[in-house]
């Protein structure tokens, strides 16, 4: 991962101020630019469930997805576009803003340039929508903590880029048919190579890292179950139930509680 700023932070024991934490709905083709003013603090950013673009001033671009966190620097210019997801559900993100120092008070410098730093993996989530919660409660000193907790994911999180096919399956409404196009292949020989590599039909596996993707949401947080449902695209509530609990063994409330109690 390009990651000057995880270095900077493993480097030496670091401080988390300024910290405002909040989740907006959008519309799609909403828009909001820096590019006339420069961002006046350093965030975080994750796609809930919208794709996104980011132009600079000098016309480079960068394609986000949902699920994608994406570092926004003090200093960056930019103008920020949504467009509609596939669901036809509002565009919704999640931001942490805040300042990085060493414990001497040096601020720590983010870079000037929007930065995808990675892919969420379902920790993410919960993390962030905690945070807004905590921030909108006044909770000063839990609120502190779960930035820290955030920033201690991401520093465990795989790269954008290396996350290609999986990432793919996750995009909504994504069918084989259209992962076989995109892959320059016959939706035949598309089958054939990925239960090759995977050991599994793209259903099954698809299946499989969306629960895979639950546990992980579930042990992040107190997301509710309907969200984690419609969010991961289990078309009923139901389904989800009976898909966890095939897979685990238990119920998503049963495993919840085992989770705290570890």
């Amino acid at each position: 991962m390009e990651n000057t700023l995880f270095e900077k932070l493993l480097d030496r024991p670091f401080n988390v101020g300024g910290i405002v934490a909040a989740r907006r709905v959008w519309r799609p083709g909403d828009r909001y630019s820096y590019l006339e003013r420069p961002r006046r603090s350093d965030g975080l950013l994750l796609l809930e469930n919208t794709p996104a673009t980011f132009t600079t001033q000098n016309g480079s671009r960068i394609d986000a997805e949902p699920g994608d966190i994406l570092l926004l620097p003090k200093g960056a210019y930019y103008l920020l576009a949504f467009s509609g997801n596939e669901r036809g559900r509002a565009p919704a993100t999640l931001l942490i803003n805040f300042a990085l120092s060493y414990e001497d008070g040096d601020p720590i410098r983010t870079g000037k340039e929007v930065l995808t730093l990675a892919h969420d993996d379902g920790r993410l989530l919960p993390l962030f929508v905690s945070a807004s919660e905590l921030y909108k409660n006044g909770s000063d000193i839990p609120l502190k903590a779960k930035v820290f907790s955030v920033f201690d994911a991401l520093m465990t999180l795989e790269d954008v880029s290396g996350s290609g096919q999986t990432k793919l399956f996750y995009k909504e409404g994504a069918s084989v048919s259209d992962l076989a196009r995109r892959s320059g292949v016959t939706e035949q020989t598309y089958r054939r190579l990925f239960r090759e590599k995977t050991g599994s039909s793209p259903k099954q596996y698809m299946i499989r890292q969306k629960t895979e993707k639950a546990r992980r949401m579930i042990e992040s947080g107190d997301l509710g179950f309907a969200f984690i449902s419609e969010y991961l695209g289990f078309y009923s509530l139901p389904y989800f139930y009976k898909v966890f609990k095939e897979s685990t063994g238990m119920t998503p409330g049963e495993y919840r509680e085992k989770a705290k109690n570890k």
